[in-house]
């Protein structure tokens, strides 16, 4: 501990030599890798007692695509709360931040990244590793919280600059349920008349990396990825769950969001699913897809289940959906991304008790879920849940 203690004052000492105060962040494309991201640059800057400056990337191009070739309001929305972001990149030092299961190699190395850089007033630590790697729970082990950090600081001031902790409505005489899907590219559909369902994202890997993910699960022979079957059944078995819901809590309000079918349609032309199946040989049908997907799209769409449903991607239902978030007593998601990066950075009343049903937990979710009373539990299916009450 003390060595690594020295080494910190030692990049005090060379950032004040070089002049260096500011840092910047560098933008990822989704809102939970970006925040994520963020709170680990923002933990290590914080330690040499620099100043956020706004956000940056390695270049123009970069720093462009990383919003808006993915979910371009993303970048309408840090500029309605007051986020500088730089186009000019020549006073930046941008540094890449690696893993190593040694924390002290981890600053000897930005030390030595820092000393070797040109004349700049202004530094961004872009790192290359997850917010639940092994390095994260070293930071936690040494007394730090990742989610209290000066960039979300910022952040949550400039949400409250912004109006939206005014708009925030809780319920004090109904529990209010949130259900999450995580469709887009993540979706799984039929794709032939064979009973054959495939994960389009887990397919991609598997052509990627030429791994075997289980992408495939067969319904009519019960065989295959569980993960498929598993989120196969999440979208078939979402109203009845809530109507179990309402049966079993009789003062309850229940809510829906989803990214919808878009991205899964895009993301399935992009990638080119139906050459990758046939290449294996596994019969392919677009018109059993397109019909299952503007199926579930228009069930999704005219439903009267929940009280309020937020499907597909905009500026203005992303601030809706954190809203519903932050005011629910209990979450439900078959992903982690999403509601985690809006739970951690931007919940600030900590006397509101609630709890979020993840199917996948990171490293420490626990603790940062805790930090914020947030209390998590594993999201098996939907039966999971009236098990466990």
């Amino acid at each position: 501990m003390r060595l690594i203690i020295d080494e910190i004052i030692k990049i005090r000492k060379i950032l004040s030599d070089k002049k260096i105060k500011y840092y910047t962040i560098y933008p990822r494309a989704g809102f939970g890798d970006l925040m994520g991201h963020a709170s680990v640059a923002a933990t290590f800057c914080d330690l040499f007692e620099l100043q956020f400056l706004g956000f940056s990337g390695k270049n123009v191009s970069i720093h462009q695509s990383a919003y808006k070739n993915t979910r371009g309001f993303y970048e309408k929305f840090f500029d309605d709360l007051g986020f500088t972001q730089f186009a000019d990149l020549s006073n930046i030092g941008h540094i890449e931040l690696y893993e190593d299961v040694d924390l002290l190699k981890i600053f000897e190395n930005l030390y030595n990244r820092i000393q070797s850089l040109s004349q700049c007033e202004v530094i961004c630590i872009e790192p290359k590793f997850l917010p639940t790697s092994p390095v994260v729970r070293f930071l936690f082990e040494i007394g730090l919280s990742l989610y209290n950090n000066s960039f979300v600081r910022f952040f949550q001031n400039s949400l409250k600059k912004f109006g939206l902790y005014d708009y925030l409505c809780y319920d004090l005489n109904k529990t209010v349920y949130t259900i999450h899907l995580r469709i887009g590219d993540t979706a799984v559909v039929p794709i032939n008349k064979k009973g054959d369902i495939v994960a389009i994202d887990w397919l991609c890997r598997e052509e990627k990396t030429g791994k075997n993910h289980n992408s495939i699960y067969n319904l009519q022979r019960k065989k295959g990825g569980r993960h498929v079957i598993n989120s196969y059944l999440d979208l078939e078995n979402l109203f009845s769950f809530a109507n179990k819901i309402r049966q079993w809590d009789k003062n309850c309000r229940i809510n829906f969001i989803s990214d919808g079918f878009d991205t899964a349609i895009s993301f399935m032309n992009m990638s080119k699913v139906d050459q990758i199946l046939q290449k294996r040989q596994i019969d392919f049908c677009q018109d059993i897809v397109s019909e299952y997907i503007n199926n579930k799209k228009n069930i999704l769409e005219n439903n009267f289940c929940f009280d309020c449903s937020i499907i597909g991607e905009n500026y203005e239902k992303f601030l809706e959906s954190i809203k519903l978030l932050l005011t629910s007593n209990i979450i439900f998601s078959n992903a982690r991304s999403f509601c985690y990066g809006i739970l951690v950075n931007c919940k600030k009343d900590y006397f509101f008790k609630q709890e979020a049903y993840f199917r996948s937990q990171g490293n420490l979710y626990d603790i940062w879920l805790n930090e914020k009373n947030i209390e998590l539990k594993k999201f098996i299916n939907y039966d999971n849940f009236f098990s466990g009450v």
